[in-house]
C-alpha cells in the first residue's frame, strides 16, 4: 500500500522511474499510522486461529473511524515466505463474497430511503421472488428455518436472508450499491437483488471502509497509510 502511494503520486517525481529510484534508493522518510502492538496483535489474531500451513487463509484491517488511518493491516500468512502467493496482498487485493456482513449497506439505503426500522416484514424460511426479467429469485434463511414477522432490528440481528431479499426489492438494488460505493466500497458492485446477501466480491480493506463509515457516524474517510 505505501509502494502504490508513492508509485502513483507525481510529488514524488515526475516519472515512474524517478518515483521507484525515490522509493527504493532514494532519502524519503516515511510515516505510517501503524501501531506496532495492534499490529502484534492482528497477527497473533490471525495465527491462533488459522493454525494450519494450507487454505484458509485470513486477512486483517484495523482503521481509526475519525481519522481514516490504518492501524494494523494483516495481508497474509508470511510475507517473506517461498510460497508463491506470499507477496499476494489478502487485504487489498483479494476479492470474496462478503455475505451476509453487506446487509447493513442495505439497512442504511433502507433508512435513506425512509423505511423506518420499524417496519415489519414476513420471515419464512424460504422465499420465491418474481422479478422484472421474468426470473424466480429463490431465498432461503441460512437454517431454512420461519421466523414470524420480523421488523428490520430483529431482521437484522438474526440476519435473516428472506426479509433482506425483499427490503433491497423495496429500496431498489442501485441504491443500495451507490450507497455503498460511497461509503468506502471501491470494488466493482453489480446492482443484482442477490447483492443483499453478499454476493458481490470485495476487499477485506473495502470492508473495513465501509463499515469505519457506520463507526464515524456516517461521514466516510478514505483509508490513510502514509501520514
Amino acid at each position: 500500500q505505501v509502494k502504490n502511494f508513492v508509485l502513483n503520486d507525481p510529488a514524488f517525481g515526475e516519472t515512474l522511474e524517478a518515483r521507484r529510484q525515490a522509493l527504493l534508493e532514494g532519502g524519503l522518510r516515511i510515516h505510517t499510522g501503524l501501531d506496532p502492538a495492534l499490529q502484534s496483535e492482528a497477527e497473533s489474531a490471525i495465527g491462533s486461529v488459522l493454525t494450519s500451513g494450507s487454505d484458509p487463509s485470513g486477512a486483517l484491517v484495523s482503521m481509526d473511524p475519525r481519522t481514516g488511518v490504518v492501524r494494523a493491516y494483516v495481508g497474509g500468512k508470511d510475507f517473506w515466505s517461498d510460497a508463491s502467493n506470499a507477496k499476494f496482498d489478502l487485504a487489498g487485493q483479494g476479492v470474496r463474497q462478503s455475505g451476509s456482513s453487506f446487509k447493513p449497506f442495505v439497512l442504511a439505503a433502507a433508512i435513506e430511503s425512509g423505511i423506518g426500522l420499524s417496519k415489519k416484514y414476513d420471515a419464512p424460511g424460504e422465499l420465491t421472488i418474481p422479478l422484472d426479467d421474468g426470473q424466480e429469485w429463490k431465498v432461503r434463511n441460512y437454517d431454512g428455518s420461519a421466523r414470524g414477522s420480523l421488523d428490520l432490528i430483529e431482521a437484522t440481528v438474526k440476519s435473516v436472508n428472506t426479509v433482506y431479499a425483499q427490503l433491497i426489492l423495496d429500496v431498489g438494488p442501485q441504491k443500495v450499491t451507490d450507497l455503498a460505493t460511497s461509503m468506502g466500497i471501491t470494488s466493482p458492485l453489480e446492482p443484482f437483488p442477490s447483492s443483499a446477501l453478499g454476493t458481490n466480491e470485495v476487499t477485506v480493506l473495502d470492508m473495513a471502509s465501509g463499515y469505519s463509515t457506520l463507526a464515524g457516524d456516517g461521514l466516510h474517510i478514505e483509508p490513510v497509510f502514509v501520514t
